[in-house]
């Protein structure tokens, strides 16, 4: 509660992109692999007072739902992608900064909500739920107006609906392992 009483002194605006690999703890779809990767591009802001921070976000992220056996011919033409966007809200600590660089520690939690998926006949898309939320924690690393991140996410809520119109019971949450790279201003 202090923070929020306490007078920000900085702002910055981070532009990244990243890749991810996302596991589906409990993914019983027939044919299947529960591991799936990913992209995203987005924003954060950072609101700082000098050791403390907040960093809300917005994120576009496209998730692989579907790998099917490799062709080279054609090697993504069969992979169904689900699009979402992300809004994280995140807290942290410096661990070290001066003008040049900092390192910081943060968590949050995160929102993600179904913008749509590919259209696929062995997917029904009424099976997603259109919100999931997951805890966040990662530690990112900044040079002049490079940034460089990792980044967890641990799934808190379902993916697939609790009663889903195929009738496949797959209580799965997404764990989420990112990489992201990015553009301090």
């Amino acid at each position: 509660m202090w923070m929020l009483a306490a007078p920000l002194t900085g702002q910055g605006l981070n532009f990244h992109t990243g890749v991810f690999s996302t596991i589906y703890t409990d993914e019983q779809w027939p044919g299947r692999n529960p591991r799936h990767q990913g992209y995203h591009f987005g924003f954060d802001v950072v609101i700082d007072d000098g050791n403390y921070f907040l960093m809300p976000g917005l994120y576009f992220l496209k998730t692989s739902l579907f790998p099917v056996d490799l062709d080279l011919s054609k090697p993504y033409f069969e992979y169904t992608d689900l699009k979402s966007i992300k809004l994280p809200f995140q807290v942290g600590s410096y661990v070290y900064k001066n003008r040049f660089a900092d390192l910081k520690m943060h968590g949050g939690i995160a929102a993600n909500f179904l913008l749509g998926i590919d259209e696929n006949p062995q997917i029904v898309v009424e099976d997603f739920n259109e919100i999931h939320a997951g805890l966040l924690a990662g530690m990112s690393f900044r040079v002049l107006f490079m940034t460089a991140r990792l980044s967890y996410e641990h799934g808190l809520s379902r993916i697939y609906k609790e009663n889903a119109p195929s009738g496949i019971e797959d209580k799965s949450r997404s764990n989420v392992l990112s990489i992201i790279l990015g553009v301090h201003f």
